[in-house]
């Protein structure tokens, strides 16, 4: 009996082991197949520091890596891309994939803003989000 139970319990830790083992591995995969790179000139909009409508924060810098919090998450050196309509923030463990709606422009009333993923997001300038 007591043989029994200790192959169960090497076989359910050999399972942990190698799923672990997996998760670790696709995650670190993920992250390298992500290159960072500086940003492209027609990016640049993108650069500096956002903050959402629901308390969201996406600091994004021109050497192709980026900050994200959010109230469930936070990550630094981040990296990066802007591909069409796709932002992807990436970090072994966390990848954020969202959709650009409206890319950053200034508006009428003198304030930066993008819409992803259904989000508004304000620019920050001088302490100031604008």
């Amino acid at each position: 009996m007591r043989t029994c139970k200790t192959i169960i319990l090497l076989t359910v830790v050999g399972a942990i082991l190698i799923w672990g083992g997996n998760a670790l591995f696709w995650m670190e995969h993920t992250y390298l197949t992500i290159k960072s790179s500086k940003m492209n000139l027609d990016q640049a909009f993108f650069l500096g520091d956002w903050l959402g409508a629901t308390g969201t924060v996406i600091s994004i810098r021109h050497d192709g890596k980026a900050d994200f919090r959010s109230d469930l998450f936070y990550v630094q050196d981040a990296k990066v891309k802007i591909e069409g309509n796709r932002l992807l923030i990436n970090f072994p463990g966390f990848e954020k994939n969202m959709t650009i709606e409206e890319p950053p422009r200034l508006g009428d009333d003198g304030f930066w803003r993008m819409r992803l993923d259904g989000e508004i997001f304000l620019k920050k300038s001088h302490d100031l989000f604008v």
